[in-house]
């Protein structure tokens, strides 16, 4: 048989657990009661094809009345919720449940500056009573209509034992395509407050963002990047896994600014089995970050800062380094002493969450004026992801690959030592101190 389609490894989506919908369906009894929800958004722009789904699909469609308009965007969408589905199927949930959230509405039709317009409401709805029909799909209704099953949600669909056994036929075979056919146009992304998309003019600033991200992006992508799973074997990490993206919010290129792309969601433990061309790779990340960009928002110069940011600003004795983190964190995140201390109770493991705030005041008083002002999010992310994209254009520069996952960056092994220079000379310069940076392969 001549091969008709490329081999393309599915796309990692940002799976997180879906506690909204997990505790319906686990109510309803359509899911175990200690069982676990999973769920990212489809993406509406991207469809699988293969010989052995073009076949299924001819099958699954015989007898229906398709219009010669509409034919070949009713196929479109009901490719694209196989392609979503097998995302979801390809997903390392470790035994927990995963779906994917379908929209059936106009909104995600409008054409912005990010996207383009694909197949309309009519034929994602079709696309979902077709593969229900022959069991492919458990569907449930969100949106806003009265007579929904969850009112106010994103529509979910779960894949059934029949769609996982087609997924694995697929698989097998290796001969499949993930093509993305209306794709989010733009590498540099602004949101409203509301974290809606806002349209913006290009300045020699958006400029040159886009040309580092798509510089970047053709490096990575001429490489290939594997990971080991648990029965599977070797994976490819596809192309479009690969797509770095910054993003900006409140409507300012001076707030947040991080690098996201769908490779970030690997889990550590996948992240850790990483290959670029079939050599290891090394997992770079600053010790104590935040701290350190939190006496630079400050203010304060080198050497008013103390001597633990250049050791780790995490320890405090009577306390878990893991601990203090976490807490610090919160405190910088949180608009009020209160709700700290409530929420570092529910979450440090039966800690004395008020002593240890305390302690964290106490031993950080050069700053304690910034915690519980949300700082961390309004301003911090923008120093941190201005080190990244800093150090993210010196390997571009260089030749050398590389992933970045928020405040750490993964690179091969041999480039493992010049990309520590760069971030150690990139932080230095931003912040005045000389970071511990932690490696872990």
């Amino acid at each position: 048989m001549t091969s008709t389609y490329t081999e393309s490894n599915l796309s990692q989506l940002p799976f997180r657990e879906n506690e909204t919908w997990g505790g319906i369906l686990r109510s309803k009894d359509i899911i175990a009661e200690d069982c676990a929800l999973y769920t990212a958004e489809a993406n509406q722009h991207r469809h699988i094809r293969s010989p052995l789904l073009d076949e299924v699909y001819t099958e699954i469609t015989k007898g229906l009345k398709i219009g010669n308009r509409g034919k070949e965007d009713h196929e479109l969408a009901t490719l694209c919720l196989f392609n979503a589905c097998f995302e979801a199927l390809d997903y390392d949930s470790e035994g927990e449940r995963v779906g994917v959230l379908w929209r059936t509405s106009t909104s995600a039709d409008k054409t912005t500056r990010y996207s383009r317009k694909t197949f309309s409401p009519k034929c994602r709805r079709r696309a979902v009573d077709i593969l229900m029909a022959n069991d492919y799909i458990y569907f449930h209704k969100g949106g806003n209509d009265p007579y929904s099953f969850v009112p106010g949600l994103v529509s979910i669909v779960l894949p059934t034992d029949k769609l996982d056994s087609l997924y694995c036929q697929v698989l097998a075979e290796g001969d499949y395509l993930v093509h993305e056919f209306g794709a989010e146009l733009q590498e540099v992304i602004l949101f409203e407050e509301d974290d809606q998309l806002a349209d913006y003019k290009d300045n020699s600033f958006t400029t040159q963002q886009r040309e580092l991200i798509v510089s970047m992006n053709k490096l990575n992508q001429s490489k290939e990047w594997s990971y080991a799973t648990q029965g599977v074997g070797k994976r490819t990490l596809s192309a479009s896994s690969l797509v770095l993206k910054r993003h900006f919010k409140n409507g300012s290129f001076d707030s947040y600014g991080r690098i996201h792309c769908p490779a970030q969601s690997l889990r550590k433990s996948i992240r850790k089995t990483l290959l670029i061309d079939g050599e290891k790779t090394v997992e770079l990340d600053f010790k104590g970050m935040s701290p350190s960009l939190a006496y630079v928002c400050a203010g304060l110069d080198a050497g008013d800062r103390p001597q633990e940011l250049e050791g780790d600003p995490y320890h405090i004795p009577g306390y878990t380094r893991d601990q203090v983190k976490l807490a610090f964190q919160v405190c910088m995140n949180t608009d009020s002493r209160q709700k700290a201390i409530k929420t570092i109770s529910v979450s440090a493991n039966g800690v004395d969450a008020r002593s240890l705030v305390t302690a964290i005041e106490k031993h950080h008083q050069q700053i304690s004026s910034l915690f519980y002002q949300g700082i961390w999010m309004s301003t911090l992310t923008i120093y941190e992801s201005d080190i990244m994209q800093q150090i993210l254009q010196h390997c571009n520069g260089y030749g050398i690959p590389a992933l970045p996952i928020h405040d750490a960056i993964v690179c091969k092994k041999s480039d493992g030592e010049m990309v520590q220079k760069f971030m150690k000379r990139c932080f230095e310069v931003k912040c005045g101190v000389t970071p511990v940076i932690v490696s872990s392969s």
